[in-house]
C-alpha cells in the first residue's frame, strides 16, 4: 500500500513538472 501510494506521489509530482516545463516553453 504505501508503495503505491509513494508511486502516485512521485508521478504526480513528475506530472507538475511536466506541465510546469511546458508554460516555460509557451513563454
Amino acid at each position: 500500500m504505501q508503495e503505491k501510494d509513494e508511486a502516485k506521489e512521485e508521478g504526480r509530482e513528475a506530472t507538475t513538472k511536466r506541465e510546469t516545463n511546458e508554460e516555460k516553453c509557451e513563454n
